[in-house]
């Protein structure tokens, strides 16, 4: 379990360094195209087209690192009403409903593969299906990252029933 962590620990330095490249790419495809339209009045077609994928790959693989960084959206006060091991149920459900939407997302993504085989981009004139598999491998690192959190959640268990036993005999 430890080797697997230790992997996906390491997938989600290459997925941030990834990102980062995919970022600065996108910043300079803009500024080429900003360029070129105001100073030299021409457009190149396919940077609008190319931003906008590095946008979506980066957004559906940043997704991960969002949930093993813990950078989700939530409520914070219905936490800070519950009892610590209400909360940490209420974790897992929260885990359950996240791997369940991921791994419809990723089947959903995979099933558009192949047909993406048959289209190509307007601009860039490259087979969707590359697109697609971005996607769907972005999918796949956030159910392994979820995963994680998981297997995170369940060895804090044993911190979190002693602390909420303690609070009991406290009373």
């Amino acid at each position: 379990m430890n080797r697997a962590i230790s992997v996906f620990k390491f997938s989600q330095k290459i997925l941030g360094i990834i990102i980062s490249l995919m970022l600065i790419g996108m910043v300079v495809v803009i500024c080429m195209q900003t360029f070129c339209r105001t100073v030299i009045f021409r457009s190149i077609p396919w940077s609008e087209e190319l931003s906008r994928y590095f946008f979506v790959w980066i957004t559906v693989l940043g997704s991960s690192l969002a949930i093993s960084q813990k950078l989700l959206v939530k409520i914070d006060v219905i936490d800070q009403k519950l009892k610590e091991i209400t909360v940490w149920k209420l974790e897992h459900f929260r885990l359950l409903l996240g791997l369940i939407m991921q791994v419809v997302y990723c089947y959903s993504a995979c099933l558009m593969i192949p047909v993406g085989a048959f289209q190509k981009s307007a601009a860039l004139k490259l087979p969707m299906q590359y697109m697609y598999l971005i996607i769907a491998i972005g999918f796949f690192f956030s159910i392994m990252a979820v995963l994680a959190e998981f297997v995170y959640l369940r060895r804090g268990k044993d911190a979190v029933m002693k602390q909420a036993a303690e609070k009991e005999a406290g009373k």
